[in-house]
Parts: C-alpha cells; sequence; structure tokens
C-alpha cells in the first residue's frame, strides 16, 4: 500500500433534489428550468452558505452539500423548506417546486471535488419493507429517551446510540463519544436527526448516480445492517460492493476491518 494518505474526515452530507421533477419537465420545460434557477438563486444557495455547506456536486434538479456540523445542516435544510413553502404559493398552484431532502452523518472521503460514502443507506428504518410493529415501537422508545436523557449527566441514554455505534468500543472510547454526542447538539436537534434519518427513502435517486461508486458496509454491523449497503450497491449503476469484517458502524482504528476498508479505497481511487 502507497504511503498516500486518504482524506477522511466526519461531516454531514444533504442530499437534495426536486419532487416530481420529470413531470414538472414534461408541463413546463422551460418555466421550471428558469423557476429552478430562480429559487437555486435566491433561496437554496444562500442559505447553504450561511450555514457554511459547500456544494459538493449538482445533478440536474439534484444536490449534494457537505456542511461540518449535523446542525448546520439541519438548520439549512429547515430553512428552505420553509422559505420554499413561502415561495410556491407565488408560482403555478399545480407546478410547485418541492425539494426532498435528506442528510447523512459519517466518515467522508474526499477526492477533488467526489464524495465516497461508508456505511450508507437508502432508506430509513421506519421506510423500509421489513419493517415491524416492534421496530416502531423501539423507534418511538428511543426519541422519547433522546428527549428526555441527551443532556443529562448521567450518561446512560446517550450510551444507549453509542453501544449500537460501536459496541466493541473499549471504555475509553465509549465515554468520549457520549461527551461528544451531548456537546455536538442540543436535545431537541438530536430527535430531529434521528427522525430525519429514520423516515427518509432516496431510492428513487440512486439510478441517476453517474460517478464511479464504491460501498463498503461492515458486515455484522447493528446500526445499519449490512443488507441496506447490498441494496443501496445493487441500485447504483456499476457500483461495486465490498463487505467488511467487524460489529462497528463507525470503523475505529483497531477494528478487523480498517486494513481493507484503506486499501479498498486507494484501489478504487487509483483506479479511478
Amino acid at each position: 500500500m502507497s504511503g498516500e494518505r486518504v482524506e477522511r474526515r466526519l461531516a454531514a452530507v444533504l442530499a437534495a433534489d426536486v419532487a416530481g421533477y420529470s413531470r414538472l419537465m414534461g408541463l413546463d420545460e422551460e418555466g421550471t428550468l428558469a423557476r429552478l434557477k430562480a429559487v437555486r438563486k435566491a433561496i437554496v444557495d444562500p442559505s447553504i452558505a450561511s450555514h457554511r455547506g459547500r456544494i459538493v456536486k449538482t445533478t440536474g434538479d439534484g444536490m449534494l452539500v457537505e456542511f461540518a456540523s449535523s446542525v448546520d445542516a439541519m438548520r439549512s435544510a429547515v430553512e428552505i423548506q420553509r422559505r420554499m413553502a413561502q415561495h410556491n404559493p407565488d408560482g403555478p398552484h399545480d407546478q410547485p417546486i418541492e425539494f426532498r431532502i435528506g442528510i447523512h452523518i459519517g466518515d467522508i472521503i474526499f477526492d477533488d471535488n467526489d464524495i465516497f460514502l461508508y456505511g450508507g443507506f437508502a432508506t430509513g428504518r421506519c421506510k423500509r419493507p421489513s419493517v415491524t410493529q416492534a421496530d416502531l415501537d423501539r423507534y418511538n422508545a428511543t426519541r422519547t429517551l433522546m428527549r428526555v436523557g441527551w443532556n443529562s449527566d448521567e450518561p446512560t441514554f446517550r450510551q444507549l446510540l453509542t453501544s449500537q455505534i460501536a459496541p466493541t468500543a473499549t471504555v475509553e472510547q465509549a465515554a468520549a463519544f457520549n461527551i461528544i454526542q451531548r456537546k455536538s447538539t442540543s436535545p431537541e436537534n438530536a430527535v430531529r436527526f434521528y427522525e430525519t434519518v429514520s423516515n427518509f427513502d432516496i431510492t428513487e435517486l440512486l439510478p441517476k448516480v453517474s460517478a464511479p461508486t464504491l460501498v463498503l458496509h461492515v458486515r455484522e454491523e447493528i446500526m445499519q445492517p449490512v443488507q441496506e449497503g447490498r441494496r443501496l450497491a445493487a441500485a447504483i449503476p456499476g457500483s461495486r460492493f465490498v463487505s467488511l469484517p467487524g460489529k462497528n458502524h463507525a470503523l475505529l482504528e483497531n477494528d478487523p476491518g480498517m486494513p481493507q476498508f484503506l486499501e479498498e479505497v486507494r484501489q478504487f481511487l487509483e483506479t479511478e
């Protein structure tokens, strides 16, 4: 393996596209393009900039945006949706520009203007065909525990999430992650983020991905089952799926899958 270091860091990625874009283009192609351009200029781009976001890539009606903070990503998304709700009544009543927005947080690998995601998924836990009533009950219970216990001096409630993200973490690693969770966001934003990632569905966007894609997923993690990574890869044209040994959703430096993770990424970047 070469000594070149891959740039990877924790970031929030916002993915957005226009709902019913094909229908809108069929009704009025020139008008839709003009209205989308105006909305981008007046609402979307200024909101992204004001919340310290960086537009990484645009795909017609869609875009990928990087934020250093999940809070900034969420605030930008909420601001865009609120301003769009105020803006749409001024346009054709049957042709509103409505954005679908999803946010992913995790280890992101950067290469020029491309993004490579690890441990991703296309549908939140509440939108998956396999969801059961027991799953929904656990989801609602977790929301309640996060709301009442997130900001507590006692880390028990935050440890619930830590034990799912990194079940093999050492006592010191788990304690540090519990502190990071509390300091990084408020209970309200933690719950809103959990609700968002549990209820989005971007499966319709996946066939539009044209960039070379490598999907990596840990085989025994419980936060996002490995089959979700397989579904993600299967829906992206020409993508390659690699499963890694281990149990942690957030890879730790001593994880068994870390060497393979770095080697797969290095080979992918060199080939592409």
